[in-house]
């Protein structure tokens, strides 16, 4: 907080940009449990630890992201989660964070590229590396395939590149 603000508790300076506010309780759920936190705060509330409402440690969010998109029920994780860190998520809240990562990766999907990437190997004969116009990952989840001489679920993943040339 003297960072943020640029001077100690009660010190008066040219360099200070804002005032102590006191402090704010709040529980934090992480790997470890839950853990109860008093943060720091300014009177502007430009001084923040965390983002606005964030309850949840985001590598745990993470996890639980990754249970799912590993075929887990968001019933599952909830019970998971119970017996993980003591604090259960509703099957909403984990529906919430895939549909956000859903979000981000339409957005990746959906950007241009700058420029073409260099690309080697192809049906050319030239001396020049082709470049891709164009790189299209993609992915599907498929249920019950033979994957690996085993009965299971899959994820396949496949990367198109198309060039000129």
């Amino acid at each position: 907080m003297t960072e943020a603000i640029g001077a100690e508790k009660g010190e008066r300076t040219a360099e200070r940009v804002g005032y102590r506010s006191g402090y704010y309780e709040r529980k934090l759920v992480t790997r470890v449990g839950v853990l109860e936190l008093r943060f720091p705060q300014d009177r502007v509330g430009r001084f923040s630890l965390f983002e606005c409402y964030q309850r949840s440690e985001k590598e745990l969010v993470s996890a639980l992201v990754e249970m799912y998109v590993q075929g887990v029920s968001t019933r599952k994780v909830k019970a998971i989660t119970e017996e993980l860190c003591g604090h259960s998520f509703s099957a909403s809240t984990v529906s919430e964070a895939t549909a956000r990562l859903d979000e981000a990766l339409k957005a990746l999907f959906e950007q241009r590229l700058a420029e073409p990437y260099p690309c080697s190997g192809g049906s050319h004969s030239s001396n020049h590396p082709k470049l891709s116009l164009w790189t299209i990952p993609d992915s599907c989840f498929v249920r019950n395939a033979r994957c690996r001489h085993e009965v299971s679920s899959c994820v396949n993943c496949t990367c198109t590149g198309l060039s000129w040339g």
